[in-house]
């Protein structure tokens, strides 16, 4: 990790209130990725990257959409 980047974040004004956003963007990410990976089977080829959502076809082994996580839902 970076030093300066944590320097700077120590010397703002509002540090406090930074790691607060961060720590809550953190939890809400995390408690995406729980959900994605209870809700997804074998046999759907998905994968949680960078808080999105990525459906492969099966047939052809790329991408073929992707939603943000908090929009996915496995029916």
């Amino acid at each position: 990790m970076s030093n300066r980047l944590i320097s700077e974040i120590l010397n703002a004004p509002h540090a406090y209130l930074l790691i607060q956003a961060i720590e809550a963007a953190l939890e809400n990410k995390k408690q995406r990725r729980i959900s994605f990976y209870n809700d997804i089977t074998e046999q759907q080829k998905a994968e949680f990257i960078n808080g999105e959502i990525i459906v492969y076809s099966p047939e052809m082994k790329r991408p073929i959409q992707h939603r943000k996580a908090n929009t996915f839902s496995c029916s």
